[in-house]
């Protein structure tokens, strides 16, 4: 990778969205001051299935390909790469443990154990840990504590939420970076980064549940106080739309994907509702098997697939006891999320204050990237800003710390 020294209190840093329809990877410099995007390149994924990869010759050349793209445009080479995993291949999970507080006080060796413990937890039921989300602290008896650090008492209690994969999904995915000669930093949930791109504060805090419905998955997560409390995702994406309209019209794939790309819309005058759908290539007339339908006939095809998603995230909430009286709002996003009127959709179905989650828009750059389709990518650089900015911080508080003692030191003698 290219020296990071070349740019003063800036990080050279190397994203790639493992997503099943579309593989998209980032180079960008970052900083304090804000985000510089050096190239980036997308393209159709192949060998890789609900996130995890399926065939992994087809995965490796499609994966350093892309990179290569990103690569060529930036002007640079990259050995290291930041990755975000599909939820579909992660499960949320529940850990309480305890340590005793040594000292007298809560020190961060005191975190980092109740941490460990929470990690140790992960792999006894054999998965490999992706996110350990602390949801609660306390201390003996008291009521809940945002922050224990410092704090008196006996025994530090902790509640982690813990966003896990399987070994051998992961497994295969370094194994097929390796083939590509690159090594993988670390790993960020999709779902995770696309709620750091597409939410606003005030609906991270007072609690929200975002939708991304993507290709051939819908994943979704529920945030309160800032903290994603569950995550998971369901096999209905956009892809079963197309096939909805490739099935009824009688068409090939491809061509029900321009038919619902040109027509998707739930929102319709009394005079549009009787028109023949919207179409420029005269092939598809000429091979479909059953009559074309109006517009209302295929907004009623979308409508009913989409309540379909709905009822089955409702569903999945359901079985872990979560319901959406708890939830104030929802966000939805993804390629799905530009059908015309899906927000009302949504609101009528589920009677929740509902909007679309468009991403950050980056003021340094001209390049087009804020679309629906890149929340998550967006979102993954945002996350690595976040982090980079917070060991700065760290460093030079640091750095302070140890001025202050020498010139307390050089004042005393």
């Amino acid at each position: 990778m290219v020296n990071a020294n070349l740019y003063k209190n800036r990080k050279l840093v190397a994203c790639l969205d493992l997503s099943s329809s579309k593989l998209m990877c980032i180079i960008a410099n970052i900083g304090s001051d804000g985000i510089d995007i050096l190239g980036y390149s997308h393209q159709e994924s192949k060998g890789i299935t609900a996130g995890a990869i399926s065939d992994i010759k087809l995965a490796q050349k499609a994966i350093a390909n892309v990179v290569a793209e990103a690569e060529k445009m930036a002007g640079l080479n990259i050995d290291e790469i930041f990755v975000a995993i599909n939820d579909s291949q992660l499960k949320s999970s529940y850990c309480d443990v305890s340590e005793k507080i040594h000292k007298e006080v809560v020190q961060p060796q005191t975190i980092k154990s109740v941490v460990d413990k929470a990690r140790i937890f992960a792999s006894k039921n054999q998965r490999i840990p992706i996110h350990i989300i602390p949801l609660q602290y306390c201390i003996d008896d008291s009521d809940v504590i945002d922050n224990p650090r410092y704090m008196s008492g006996n025994k530090l209690h902790a509640r982690f939420h813990i966003l896990s994969s399987s070994p051998t999904v992961i497994s295969n995915i370094e194994n097929c970076f390796k083939r590509c000669k690159l090594s993988i930093d670390d790993y960020i949930s999709s779902c995770y980064a696309t709620s750091i791109a597409c939410l606003k504060e005030n609906e991270r805090k007072a609690g929200v549940l975002l939708i991304d419905i993507g290709s051939n998955s819908t994943s979704f997560c529920i945030l309160i106080d800032e903290k994603i409390i569950y995550s998971s995702s369901i096999s209905l994406g956009g892809r079963n739309i197309t096939k909805d309209i490739a099935t009824i019209i009688g068409i090939k794939l491809i061509s029900a994907e321009k038919v619902k790309i040109l027509n998707s819309t739930l929102i319709l005058s009394p005079l549009e509702e009787q028109e023949l759908i919207n179409y420029r290539n005269l092939e598809i007339l000429e091979e479909a098997t059953n009559r074309m339908p109006n517009r209302l006939e295929l907004s009623k095809i979308i409508q009913y697939r989409l309540e379909e998603i709905l009822e089955a995230v409702i569903a999945n909430l359901e079985q872990v006891k979560i319901t959406l009286d708890a939830i104030p709002s929802i966000v939805i996003t993804g390629g799905v999320a530009n059908t015309v009127g899906i927000d009302k959709l949504i609101k009528e179905f589920c009677g929740k204050n509902t909007r679309i989650g468009y991403p950050p828009k980056f003021e340094n750059h001209d390049l087009n990237l804020s679309n629906l389709n890149n929340n998550c990518i967006l979102g993954m650089l945002l996350h690595l800003q976040n982090n980079f900015n917070k060991n700065q911080n760290l460093q030079h508080d640091a750095n302070e710390g140890w001025l202050k003692k020498f010139l307390n030191k050089f004042i005393k003698e």
